[in-house]
């Protein structure tokens, strides 16, 4: 049941959240110049909260958001996208990066291979291999001091999608944070008073809205502006 994108099972592969509909959409306000550059890396949620970032600062001309994301990749599959050179050859091409957001791990529940051998999910080699590949990602920012904020995985409707999801969360948390970036839990926002996932919840004005796609996993517009309210 390993999914090759955010989804709590194989049945539902091709979901992707679709946003509610907009009254009316406010003009866009031109990035002329900017000063600050927040660069996102990672999978679909990645991308997800990305836009909610994009909407967020959407009144600021000073600030812009870039997506570098790959909605199907994560740390496990190397052959899929290798992020620590994906994001090194980013920063050598130029690309200005005033705060790193990462948002990587839906996508892990999966065997690592190293040569012959391999490796079941959450494994204590497993689990070795995984923090040595967020150690790598967080390389390449800590050598040119461009902070980096991680944000955690949010809860998903299977039960066992999302247990473990609180281990890999528990993992990359002590990784990030002994590397020196910040570690950002969404998880508060997307369940219900019994620490339960819910579909719905408050949005970032407070009424209660849809929060995740039909999917069960991937957030809809309102989920991803309150996801990027947390990494705000």
């Amino acid at each position: 049941d390993v999914p090759r994108r955010p989804r709590p099972a194989p049945s539902v592969r091709q979901s992707r959240p679709r946003p509610p509909p907009v009254a009316a959409a406010k003009p866009a306000v031109p990035k002329v110049d900017p000063s600050t550059h927040i660069v996102v890396f990672g999978d679909a949620f990645a991308e997800l909260t990305g836009q909610g970032l994009d909407d967020a600062f959407e009144e600021m001309p000073d600030v812009e958001v870039v997506r570098k994301v790959r909605a199907d990749s994560g740390l496990v599959r190397k052959d899929v996208h290798d992020w620590p050179i994906s994001i090194r050859e980013t920063l050598d091409e130029g690309q200005e990066v005033t705060v790193a957001v990462v948002m990587l791990g839906s996508n892990d529940r999966q065997t690592i291979r190293e040569g012959d051998e391999s490796y079941d999910p959450l494994s204590p080699r497993w689990l070795e291999i995984y923090r040595a590949r967020i150690d790598a990602v967080m390389q390449p920012f800590r050598e040119r001091g461009i902070p980096v904020v991680w944000v955690g995985n949010p809860p998903m409707r299977s039960d066992r999608y999302s247990a473990d999801m609180v281990r890999i969360n528990e993992v990359i948390r002590e990784s990030v944070e002994r590397n020196g970036g910040s570690y950002v839990d969404i998880w508060p926002g997307f369940v219900d008073d019994e620490n339960h996932y819910t579909a719905t919840g408050p949005d970032v004005t407070g009424p209660p809205s849809r929060l995740r796609a039909s999917d069960g996993g991937l957030f809809t517009r309102a989920g991803a502006r309150k996801a990027a309210h947390f990494v705000d």
